[in-house]
């Protein structure tokens, strides 16, 4: 049975009805819970799930970087002779960046094509069992792209233009 109640004194209501209850079957007790109650506790479980992956997600982009910055760190420290050359030449700063940049970028790339189909088929899936569900916008990947390169170009210029500052005559000394 449902029943709609104001919510003025909900603990008087319930009160009335469990003495009409009683009245007409005194030997079954009355359960009963608010609907507001059962939408939430459905919903809790994907609450928690949100925050662990919104956790999962941060640690990921975390450790992501990290690797990033090594990555770059240990490729600029490998070409600190060809910079130093290319400097002594006369590159700018700009085209280093360029230079180094460009295969990290391309493997980002392919990285980012690879998994978008894959995580585009998992989200759909997710959201199949809800009742309303959002449509997922090519924005929605487009802006997440645009995110990813962004952070690896970042921190590809960090590291490389703070090589390519550095005196080429060291950097032709290097090893």
């Amino acid at each position: 049975m449902a029943l709609r109640l104001t919510l003025d004194n909900p603990k008087f209501a319930i009160d009335q009805i469990n003495a009409v209850w009683k009245s007409h079957l005194p030997k079954v007790p009355l359960y009963y819970t608010f609907l507001g109650d059962r939408y939430n506790n459905a919903h809790k479980a994907d609450a928690a799930a949100s925050k662990l992956f919104t956790a999962i997600a941060l640690l990921n982009i975390v450790v992501a970087c990290i690797g990033l910055f090594g990555l770059v760190t240990y490729t600029t420290v490998q070409r600190t002779k060809e910079i130093g050359i290319r400097k002594v030449l006369g590159a700018s700063g700009w085209i280093i960046v360029k230079m180094i940049s460009n295969s990290f970028l391309k493997l980002v790339g392919f990285a980012f094509l690879a998994s978008m189909p894959l995580a585009f088929v998992t989200v759909n899936k997710w959201l199949e069992r809800f009742a309303y569900k959002v449509d997922l916008s090519v924005w929605t990947f487009i802006s997440t792209g645009v995110v990813v390169f962004f952070v690896t170009f970042t921190t590809v210029c960090y590291i490389t233009i703070r090589a390519s500052r550095a005196n080429p005559v060291d950097a032709l000394k290097y090893e």
